[in-house]
Parts: structure tokens; sequence; C-alpha cells
């Protein structure tokens, strides 16, 4: 789990993204040697408050929630004018046989946790959206959203970003209601979580 570096001024729609190994030279400035350093830096930092925050652990008897919904995806489009659209003849193929045509959304519950494990990268303004909508079934519970969970299904951006364009909107292939559809697809598994699990539900009230 890599938590995202800019957690506390939701620069990012997530709290926490599940990834495996990451290229960062393909990311990045292309200095390895810099780039090393810097994660070893950031694994220090969250190692660091990752131990701190042990000392403040409580153990007790919460059970674990979990409700997975596997969903088909909304049709497969390139926003125009995007330089990926002007190439679709060639991208389109490749993109569908990369990209999975059904993902799994995830809503668990852990004591007063509550996270919305979701297969895209949310942006910032979606992010707040998901959590506020976790805040209505589950008020006065912690929040997190998971992305690159399970699956990639690309960016995903609010309708207003997306006409906006730019890089996230242009990675977006899911047309511009894709943060609607994620939201209300979101929203089916939290509801289906409170539904299975009123106890945790309380929990998180308390």
């Amino acid at each position: 789990l890599y938590i995202a570096d800019a957690i506390n001024g939701r620069e990012y729609g997530y709290d926490v993204t599940a990834v495996g190994s990451l290229e960062w030279g393909e990311l990045g400035s292309g200095d390895l040697e810099l780039e090393s350093k810097q994660v070893e830096e950031i694994g220090a930092a969250v190692g660091a408050a990752t131990y701190a925050a042990l000392e403040s652990l409580q153990s007790g008897s919460s059970q674990l929630a979990l409700v997975e919904h596997e969903l088909e995806l909304p049709e497969f489009r390139l926003r125009p004018l995007c330089a990926l659209w002007w190439l679709a003849p060639l991208v389109r193929a490749p993109a569908l046989r990369f990209l999975s045509p059904s993902v799994p959304i995830q809503a668990y519950a852990l004591g007063p946790v509550r996270l919305l494990a979701v297969p895209a990268e949310p942006s910032a303004a979606l992010g707040e959206q998901l959590r506020a909508m976790i805040a209505e079934v589950f008020p006065g519970s912690v929040r997190f959203v998971v992305a690159h969970a399970n699956d990639w299904a690309g960016y995903a951006v609010t309708s207003e970003s997306y006409e906006r364009g730019g890089y996230e909107a242009c990675l977006s292939f899911r047309g511009a209601d894709f943060a609607a559809w994620l939201v209300e697809r979101g929203h089916d598994a939290v509801r289906a979580l409170a539904a299975q699990a009123p106890a945790t539900q309380r929990e998180a009230a308390e």
C-alpha cells in the first residue's frame, strides 16, 4: 500500500491506493537515483508514522464486513480532441484488450472505519463526493477511498473536469458520466454494507 503523500491536503481523490510494483522512471524525472532516494524517504516517513501509531492501537472485538459488486463498465469512449482520440483506429482495439469490461467495487467496514475500494483513480473533487456519500450512510465513520483496487478502468473525473479537458480527462475512458456512475454504484455497495452489517453501522455512530 502506498499512502498518498498529499492526504491531508486532499490533492488526490483517494486516501490509499493499492498497487504493485511501480516503475518510477516512467512517471517521474527519469533520474532513477533521485527517484530511488525519494522512494526511500517516502517509505521511511510512512514507516515512522506507522510505528508511532502502533502505540495508540487498542485491541477490540470488531468484525470485518465486506460487500463486493461485480459491474459491467459503461461503454469505452475516448474523449474527443484528446491525443488518443485522434489515434482511435490504432488505440481502440489494444485498449479494449487491456481494459477489463467488468470490474469489482467493494465496501468494507471494520469498527468505525469505512473503506470504498474503486477500480479507478478518482480526482480530488470526485473523492470528496465519494467520502460525502459514505458519510450519508455511515455518519460519524472514519472514511477512506481506496483507488486502483482490484483493477484499473482509467481516471474518473467530474463531468465539469471532463468538459474542461486535461490529461486526467483524456485518460478517463468511460465518458463524461463515469464519475456519476462510480458514485451511484459505490452508493449501492455502501448501502448494501449497511444492510448487511447493522451492528457495524452502530459502531461507526458511537
